[in-house]
């Protein structure tokens, strides 16, 4: 299963260890406790126990990406920017445009973040993001869906920046109802 936060990669450096250890750390439990940063990033990946989409169970791994993790183990969100607009669609309401995440973790590798050269065929990968709910404030928040559109570094060597583009989910967002007959009630 394509999971980040086991690949190989290779030894860290100096610099990268520093990160992980210490500024990482404090940088989680900084937006964690001030609350600046309100929205999660998941990297999530499907896949097919029969090797192609729709044949046998779907396994679906989701797996929280952040500006680092504290030293409970807890992901620390990274700066999300959301742009664009809404759209009406056939599946409910739907972003179009893109959005920004600033200040990954520095320690994920590039593979780790945008995995589609190591996703099996059939496999589907893209990104949910999703309002920050762990006090409880936003049990109904929207989910929205993208695929990746880029990485690089960020300013520094300390963080990554990831571009992401809007892909129309499956399902329509928690807060837009379908009728019967598919369309908007």
């Amino acid at each position: 299963m394509l999971d980040p936060s086991t690949s190989a990669r290779p030894a860290l450096t100096l610099v990268e260890e520093i990160v992980r250890d210490v500024v990482a750390p404090v940088r989680a439990e900084l937006h964690l406790d001030i609350g600046d940063f309100p929205y999660r990033l998941f990297l999530v990946v499907r896949r097919w126990s029969g090797g192609e989409a729709g044949r046998g169970d779907r396994v679906t791994t989701r797996t929280e990406l952040g500006c680092g993790r504290t030293d409970a183990g807890e992901v620390g969100p990274a700066k999300v920017t959301l742009g664009g607009s809404w759209s009406p669609s056939i599946r409910g309401v739907v972003p179009d445009g893109q959005a920004i995440v600033e200040q990954l973790d520095g320690t994920y590798t590039e593979a780790q973040i945008v995995p589609i050269g190591r996703a099996e065929a059939g496999d589907e990968v893209f990104y949910e993001i999703a309002q920050d709910d762990r006090d409880g404030s936003a049990p109904d928040r929207p989910v929205r869906r993208y695929r990746a559109a880029s990485v690089a570094r960020g300013r520094t060597a300390l963080d990554w920046t990831l571009t992401l583009a809007s892909q129309e989910p499956s399902a329509p967002f928690a807060n837009a109802q379908l009728g019967e007959d598919g369309g908007t009630p």
